[in-house]
This record gives structure tokens, C-alpha cells and sequence, in this order.
């Protein structure tokens, strides 16, 4: 593959004019908050410092809880805070630059003291979630890390994929596979509100796509769960994306410009009102169509894409800080078509001369009220409006040159969503939480498909209306001796579309052997919506339209037993079993069938189905974590596992995601190269055992070569090559008096090696067998930021 790279001449030109900046040696600013992590109140005299060159700087909080630290030299640093009745607060290490001032919003815990013995907890680590409730399978992230991990460009999806129990299999999408479970199982959340899959080219019945509409200038550290999660989270079976904005600048204006080969990037910041309210905004625009005019395709040869995206929030409180304010919100659209293949010579499978547009568009705003009631209880309501658009249409072309439209697909999905949570700590020191979350939502899906064998249009999928979700949970928290921390909870969700509900009890327990060691262990039933277009199947009868429309809730039992090791500092080794039962799973009504829904990777249903399907995930994590130290960060996970499923016949049988093994090594090293200077050098490496897939029937050649019938009395039988990728980068940082700047190189793929891509396969007539598409080779990802 011929690699080119255009990079923009201004932002070289500036490069070059950076090196002649003279002056004072570049400072950071700090600034932040430090509150009662159960009841949101501002601690008074906190004391906060950080160490620079073993000189000791320090700040004391104000009657509001806030705290400057002025003319920080800038470079790596840590924050330590020590609050009298409460555990000590460390940061994870970051990086202050002279670009842009930091803020903190740290959150302490009250400590749990015993009379008669003394008793150490471990200390909280960098990837700690931040929800104290969740005790298994999580972990929070960063925005550095989605930035210093290779080939991770700033999307949460594609640094997940490093994470214990994550099966990543394509180069070109972030559709993540959790311990054998379909990526439709998890639940994306943006400032406490469920919202719709944030990525751009979002596929239906799926939660990733090729790029995330997330900003980096606005994300702040989140969490990520990959099972047995607490009660507050619902409509997922497999995991939770819980994403938080950060606020803007509450001092002075600050801009960040990112420049690289996926896009051009804006932010701004500043106060509305000094010290008491916040704008924070980011617009990017893609430069893949002008790639694409070049000659350079990321995604395939004949694919043209382009997108563009939006995202924003703005806070602020009354003069006594106890009614706190975000109006928030996140927006993108993004169009893709492919083109047949010019040579008609080369025609040889039907995808040859199969041409097809995809559009998505997607949206979510909301307003956040935070109500501190007293010093142990707060209230945060929210409202927020969203949407999501997916359309696909493709084509074929005759040897005459004539187009027809061979599949049509619409699937429209608005929504308007109400949160109300109430935090409180009881004087016997239990923390509760209950709430109640309800969305209703405006649909409209759409499918028709031609049929050769009749040679006319099929209407498959064709539903519009509303309907609502309407959950409600009850959460508590208690330590009843220092070494033990217990979670219980208890969620109730009625789905009013067919009045389908589930009573879902949670629990966790986490016990502390040593300073240095833990057991957890989860148990939780956990349900999922039908990807909502598989209700509004067309029926055959005329006096049965929707023979979905009953479709009952998808429900998960999750059990999970852990043990987490500190063994040395900067250092933590990870041990997890699970067991994962499944039910109500849409099926096909026919015992000589094996059609199960959640094998699809990215659809609908396309015929009746009935909810008695089962299925049956175990498998064993391994994770040994290097925190960021001395200039070392790593990450090895490892997953062997099983995945399989039960249909009426009885059996059980591999799904589409039993791949059985997983691994993957990512890390890197940063070292100062000069004075204000850094240069960080990073890697990934990616093996996953190839997915398996349907075996064709023997007369598939004789039947259909656009759709041909398969083998169901062997499913996935078939077992593609493993999936191995290398990713590399490297990235320069400079601090100048008045800004500082960042040069990164990510190459994805950089062993250039060609993975098969499952999804994108096709029925060669004259092999009689499926022919392959392969991944792209090695991929230049070139970027450009400066911070002012």
C-alpha cells in the first residue's frame, strides 16, 4: 500500500517559529475542588500539594472547597490531599502543561475506624472506578490514556479494547465483544442519562462504529464495567460506558487546535461569570473526503466517508453553591458510500457490483441539576432529548449499466429522558442511593429488501409509534469492619411496548486480606431491550402483523469471583471468573433450526421469533497493570474462555463471539528530552482466535449467490484466521511560556498485516465457498495539538 500524508503547512510553520520562543521557564495552573465524595459538600482546610523537584507546594481550600496552585512548573505531576476523618487522596500521575490550566474535582472518602484495631485499606489506585459501588470488572480511564496508548486517538472504544475480557476483532470499527457477548449488550451513559451509540457510522443493533464522536477537550476520567454491575445500571447485559464531561475554565480563556489526517479540531473555554461558571465547546470536521479526493482510502479501496461533530458543556451555581447547573450536549453526523468496482472484467461476487450509501446522524442535550440538601444527602435530577438516524441503501448495477435498489433500510430513534437520583449517608455510615430513570421514546423502522426469486420488493421490517422504559433501583453501601466493603441492590425496569419487565437483585462484596490484596465477588440479573427494529418484523399472516412486538426482555445471571494483588508500587495483578447464564433470547419456533439473535453482529431480526433461547459465557481474565511511574505505563490482559448457546433442539453450540482466546500488551515510556520537553514512545499488540462463523448449505451454489442458505445443523463450525495487529507511537511534546504543543505519529496496523474481515464476506458461486475481505495494511495516523 502506497502510504501519503498531507499535513497542514500552517501548523508547520508554527512548529518552526516554536523553537525561537524565549523567556521565563513555562508554569501551569491548577485549580479545583475538594468535596465529600457522599454528600457532594465543599471540605474547608483541606490540605492539597504536590511535590516539584522535592520542594513541597501546597494550597488550603476555601469556604467553598477551592484551591489554586499557581506557577507549577510543568511537566509530570501528582496531587496529594489530607482532609482530617478522611482517607488521603492521591492522584494518578498527570501531565501540566503551559498550554491550558487543570482543574480537579477531587471526591474524599470518610474513613471507617474500629476501636481496638487498627486496620489498613489499600490504597485507591489510578484505575479505581470512580462509582465506589461497582466492585468487580471495572475500572476508570483517563482522557491521557485514550491519547498515550497506541493507536488509541482519543476514543474510549478503541482504548477498551486493552482491557481484560474485551475481544477486539476489526481494525476499521470499535464494536466492542465482552466475554463472548454481542456488542448490542452494552449500555453507553453521558452525564448520568442513557444516550444512543456515540460513535460515527454507528451500525443498527450495534453499540460501536468507526469513530467516536466523544471529544477529548471535554471528556473527563470515566468508567468503564465489563459485568456484574451495580443496580444503577440497567439495559445492558455485557458492559457500561459511563462517560463524564468535564467543566470549562472558571479563570481565564483557553483554546485547544488539533490538526491530523482524521480531522480538524476546535476548542474553547473560558468563564461566563469568573469563578462561578463555565463554556466549554468543541467542533471537529473531518478531512477524510479530502483524503479520499487524494487517492487515500482508510477504511477500503472503493469506500468514501466524511463526518463532522459537535459537543459542548456549560455549568454554573447559585451564590451559595448548593443548586449546581450543566447544560451539556454531543452531536455528530457522518456519511459513507462505496462504489462498484470500476473494471467490469473484474466482476466475480456480487459485492463486486454492489454499490451502497450510509448515513448516520446522531444527537443527545440535556440539562443537570444538583441540589446539596444538607451535609449528608444530595439530589441530582436531569432532563435531556436525543435521537439517533440510521440509514443503509445499496444497489446493484446491471451489466447494462441500470442500478437498482436492492435493500433499504431506516431506522429512526428519538427519545426524551427524565433521571432523579437521591445520594445519602446514614449516620451508621450507609451509603444509599435510589432513583428512578424513564425515557420515551419516538421510533420509526424500516426495512425493505428485494427478492430475486419472486423479483419483487419485500417488506421486512415496518413499525412507527412510541412507547416508554421505565426503570427504578435501590442501591446501598456499607463497610461493617474496615477489610469488608458490601454492595446490595435491587433495580425493577417495565417496558411498555408489551409491558415486559424484570426484577433484577444485585449484590458485591469486597474484603481486603491485606493492604495489598482482595477478593471480590458480584451476583446480579441484569436484562436488555430486543434491539428495538426485531419488533416490527413483518409477519406472514395477515392477522398477525408483528409476531414480535412480544418479544420478552433478554435477562443475564452474573456471577464473577476476583482477586486483585498490589504487589509492588505502581503495580497490580488481576484475577477474575465469571459465569454468565442467559434467557429469553430471541430464537427461531422451529427445533430443526439454530438461529439465535445475538449471534448477529450488526442487525435486526429479519423473521418471527420467540424468546426461549440460552446461553452460557465462562471464562477466566488475567491483567497485570503498570500505572503510570517513573515513565512507565503497561497493560497485559488475557482472557481464555467459552462462549455458547441453546436453541429448542437442546444442544449447545459455539455463538458467533467463541473465540475461546484473547490477549493484549499495551504501554509505552516518556522520558524528558529537554528542558520543557518529552518524547513518549508507545505500543500495542492485539491477538484474538478468529470468530467462527456459519458453514454454507451444499446447495448454496445452486440457490442463491447474493444470500446463500446456510448450514444450521453445524453452526459456526467454521473458524476464520486469528486476528493479530501491532500498533506503534511515537509523540513529541514542547512546553513554551505561553502555550505548548504535541506532535504524534500513531501507525495502526504498523506489521501491515491483512486481517479477514468477517462481516464484510461474500458467496464466491464458482469456489462454492466464502470469500474474504481483508482489513487495511498499515495506517498513518498523523495529529497535531496546541493548547493556548
Amino acid at each position: 500500500m502506497k502510504i501519503q500524508v498531507a499535513i497542514p503547512w500552517i501548523f508547520i510553520l508554527y512548529f518552526c517559529c516554536s523553537q525561537l520562543s524565549f523567556g521565563q521557564a513555562p508554569v501551569g495552573q491548577i485549580s479545583g475542588m475538594v468535596i465529600d465524595r457522599d454528600s457532594r459538600q465543599p471540605l474547608i482546610g483541606a490540605n492539597v500539594s504536590l511535590e516539584v523537584s522535592g520542594e513541597l507546594k501546597g494550597a488550603t481550600t476555601d469556604v467553598n472547597g477551592y484551591f489554586e496552585l499557581r506557577a507549577i512548573p510543568v511537566g509530570r505531576r501528582e496531587i496529594t490531599v489530607t482532609y482530617l476523618g478522611y482517607d488521603p487522596y492521591r492522584s494518578g500521575s498527570f501531565m501540566l502543561t503551559s498550554g491550558r490550566e487543570l482543574y480537579f474535582e477531587i471526591e474524599m472518602q470518610t474513613s471507617v475506624l474500629m476501636t481496638g484495631e487498627v486496620v489498613v485499606r489499600p490504597e485507591r489506585s489510578d484505575s479505581d472506578p470512580l462509582n465506589t459501588f461497582t466492585l468487580v470488572s471495572s475500572r476508570s480511564f483517563t482522557v491521557e490514556e485514550t491519547e498515550r496508548y497506541a493507536a488509541s486517538v482519543n476514543d474510549p472504544g478503541r482504548l477498551a479494547v486493552g482491557f481484560p475480557g474485551v475481544q477486539p476483532q476489526r481494525d476499521t470499527r470499535t464494536d466492542i465483544f465482552i466475554r463472548g457477548n454481542s456488542a448490542s449488550g452494552i449500555n453507553w451513559r453521558l452525564m448520568g442519562i442513557d444516550i444512543p451509540n456515540p460513535n460515527h457510522f454507528a451500525r443498527i443493533g450495534s453499540s460501536g462504529g468507526g469513530i467516536s464522536i466523544f471529544s477529548a477537550s471535554l471528556l473527563s476520567t470515566s468508567d468503564f464495567s465489563g459485568g456484574a454491575f451495580p443496580a444503577e445500571y440497567g439495559n445492558a447485559i455485557s458492559g457500561v460506558f459511563d462517560m463524564r464531561f468535564r467543566r470549562g475554565n472558571m479563570n481565564r480563556r483557553a483554546y485547544t487546535l488539533r490538526a491530523g489526517i482524521l480531522g480538524l479540531d476546535l476548542a474553547a473555554e473560558g468563564p461566563l461569570k469568573k469563578g462561578r461558571s463555565s463554556y466549554l465547546i468543541n467542533y471537529r470536521y473531518s478531512t477524510l473526503g479530502i483524503l479520499n479526493e487524494l487517492g487515500i482510502h482508510l477504511v477500503g479501496e472503493r469506500i468514501s466517508n466524511t463526518f463532522q461533530d459537535i459537543s459542548f458543556n456549560v455549568t454554573w451555581s447559585d451564590e451559595s453553591n448548593r443548586h449546581q447547573f450543566a447544560l451539556w450536549g454531543i452531536g455528530g453526523i457522518s456519511r459513507e458510500n462505496e462504489s462498484v468496482k470500476s473494471n467490469r472484467g473484474e466482476w466475480r461476487t456480487y459485492t463486486d457490483y454492489q454499490s451502497y450509501e450510509f448515513d448516520t446522524d446522531m444527537g443527545a442535550t440535556g440539562l443537570s441539576h444538583t441540589y446539596l440538601i444538607n451535609d449528608k444527602s444530595y439530589l441530582v435530577s436531569s432532563i435531556a432529548a436525543m435521537g439517533q438516524q440510521i440509514a443503509f441503501a445499496y444497489d446493484t448495477t446491471s451489466p447494462e449499466n441500470l442500478i437498482y435498489r436492492v435493500d433499504d433500510q431506516i431506522h429512526r430513534d428519538n427519545r426524551i429522558a427524565l433521571s432523579s437520583i437521591y445520594h445519602r449517608r446514614t449516620a451508621s455510615g450507609i451509603r444509599l442511593k435510589v432513583g428512578f430513570q424513564g425515557s420515551w421514546m419516538f421510533y420509526d423502522f424500516y426495512r425493505q429488501r428485494y427478492n430475486f426469486e419472486s423479483k419483487e420488493q419485500q417488506r421486512i421490517i415496518d413499525g412507527n409509534g412510541n412507547t416508554g422504559l421505565l426503570q427504578a433501583f435501590v442501591q446501598a453501601s456499607w463497610n461493617p469492619h474496615p477489610r469488608w466493603n458490601l454492595s446490595a441492590g435491587l433495580r425493577s425496569v417495565l417496558f411498555l411496548l408489551n409491558d415486559s419487565y424484570s426484577i433484577e437483585p444485585r449484590f458485591g462484596a469486597a474484603y481486603s486480606l491485606s493492604d495489598q490484596k482482595i477478593m471480590t465477588f458480584a451476583y446480579g440479573i441484569h436484562s436488555i431491550m430486543v434491539p428495538p427494529g426485531s419488533y416490527f418484523v413483518s409477519g406472514p399472516e395477515a392477522g398477525n402483523p408483528y409476531p414480535n412486538i412480544g418479544l420478552d426482555l433478554i435477562k443475564s445471571h452474573h456471577f464473577i469471583l476476583g482477586y486483585q494483588w498490589d504487589f509492588a508500587p505502581g503495580w497490580r495483578a488481576g484475577l477474575e471468573f465469571y459465569f454468565q447464564h442467559l434467557r429469553n433470547v430471541p430464537i427461531v419456533d422451529d427445533v430443526n433450526r439454530t438461529y439465535w439473535l445475538l449471534n448477529e453482529i450488526q442487525s435486526f431480526a429479519t423473521e418471527p421469533l420467540v424468546s426461549k433461547g440460552k446461553g452460557y459465557n465462562r471464562g477466566i481474565d488475567i491483567t497485570l497493570e503498570r500505572f503510570f511511574s517513573s515513565g512507565i505505563f503497561m497493560i497485559l490482559s488475557g482472557s481464555v474462555f467459552r462462549s455458547e448457546y441453546e436453541p429448542l433442539d437442546g444442544n449447545r453450540y459455539p455463538t458467533q463471539f467463541d473465540s475461546r482466546y484473547a490477549g493484549t500488551l499495551m504501554g509505552g515510556y516518556e522520558w524528558q528530552i529537554a528542558e520543557n520537553q518529552s518524547l513518549q514512545l508507545g505500543a500495542k499488540v492485539i491477538y484474538t482466535a478468529g470468530l467462527p462463523i456459519m458453514p454454507l448449505s451444499e446447495e448454496a451454489g445452486r440457490i442463491n449467490d447474493r444470500d446463500p442458505p446456510l448450514d444450521e445443523s453445524n453452526p459456526f463450525s467454521i473458524q476464520v484466521k486469528d486476528y493479530f495487529r501491532t500498533d506503534l507511537r511515537i509523540a513529541w511534546r514542547r512546553n513554551n511560556p505561553n502555550n505548548s504543543w504535541l506532535l504524534a505519529l500513531d501507525l495502526q496496523n504498523a506489521g501491515s498485516r491483512r486481517n479477514i474481515d468477517i462481516v464484510r464476506r461474500q458467496f464466491d458461486p464458482d469456489l462454492n465457498q466464502w470469500v474474504y475481505n481483508k482489513m487495511a495494511g498499515i495506517t498513518p495516523i498523523l495529529s497535531f495539538q496546541l493548547e493556548f
